[in-house]
């Protein structure tokens, strides 16, 4: 049996400045648990990688390390992580987190209160000089008091909150989120997320995987836990990319999670129609009479053109 309590997975690219304060502060808790750390760089630049390698090399507190290189692209990364853990609880990291040295200690006890408790993540608080979209803390906050850990109808997600106690959410910020080991092996994060027009970015593969695991149990937001997320502008895809991935986002999940989204897609299909006969597509009768698919593979390639235009037009400015 494994005497490794947590394994880490740390998937890193072009932020060794931010790596190497989270590796620090890992280093330091490895000396009190039994912790297992899994690096994988991810850069398609040799260069970055080989810096990681560097730091990785300086800290050895941890029970068991590894050291991987992926081709970029979240999901695939960290699935190539979670394919060496041995640790009773695995926990994913972004590299561009500050977390408190009593943070594994309180995910165990959570875990071990409850054993129907699959998946677990703290409070996120937001570097407030990397606010964007025009938000602030205050509407941050009273958005969540609406509906914190759940995912609304359509595809929108808000933030766990604090709280003076634990709450049961509908999915897990990929910042940081840890889950039974041999629970969350039997999910993989979804490579098909991945877009090669954001540069291999992927909207929402932390919620596509944490409800999948929330099937197999209950999901719980920490209340006694929070970590600062710096959301490094360095490889984080722009606003055009972030759009581009937000257009297919729901149709995903109307069909990966149909008894959750089940209205959004009737909503949708309703949408779709409408849009057909703007765009003056029409059957012989002049009615619009194509399915969703058909319907969402025109508007798609309509959309994808725009899109591509304004990333060609952005990259000549």
């Amino acid at each position: 049996m494994s005497l490794i309590s947590h394994s880490i997975v740390v998937c890193t690219q072009g932020r060794s400045h931010e790596f190497e304060t989270l590796i620090k502060c890992l280093n330091k808790i490895a000396q009190t648990i039994p912790i297992e750390l899994i690096v994988v760089a991810n850069s398609s630049a040799p260069e970055e990688n080989e810096t990681v390698l560097a730091i990785f090399g300086k800290y050895n507190e941890f029970n068991s390390k590894e050291y991987l290189v992926s081709s970029p692209g979240l999901p695939r990364s960290r699935n190539l992580g979670k394919s060496k853990v041995r640790g009773k609880y695995v926990t994913f990291l972004d590299d561009d987190i500050e977390i408190s040295l009593s943070y594994f200690e309180s995910i165990e006890k959570r875990f071990e209160s409850d054993l129907n408790i699959v998946g677990a993540a703290p409070y996120v608080e937001i570097d407030p000089l990397m606010w964007n979209f025009g938000d602030t803390k205050r509407k941050r906050r009273k958005k969540c008091r609406k509906s914190a850990g759940r995912v609304t109808r359509f595809g929108k997600f808000s933030w766990i909150e604090f709280a003076i106690s634990d709450q049961l959410v509908e999915w897990l910020p990929g910042c940081a989120m840890s889950y039974r080991q041999d629970i969350s092996q039997q999910v993989n994060f979804n490579e098909g997320l991945e877009n090669g027009v954001t540069g291999g970015y992927a909207l929402g593969e932390d919620a596509d995987f944490s409800m999948k695991v929330a099937k197999k149990g209950k999901l719980v937001g920490i209340s006694s836990e929070s970590i600062l997320h710096k959301i490094s502008p360095i490889s984080r895809a722009s606003s055009e990319q972030m759009e581009f991935a937000r257009g297919s986002w729901l149709g995903y999940l109307i069909r990966e999670f149909p008894e959750k989204f089940s209205n959004s897609r009737i909503v949708l299909m309703l949408l779709l129609n409408f849009i057909v006969v703007l765009l003056g597509v029409r059957t012989r009768s002049g009615l619009s009479r194509f399915s969703l698919t058909t319907a969402s593979l025109r508007i798609k390639g309509f959309i994808d053109e725009k899109i591509h235009s304004r990333l060609l037009v952005g990259t000549n400015r």
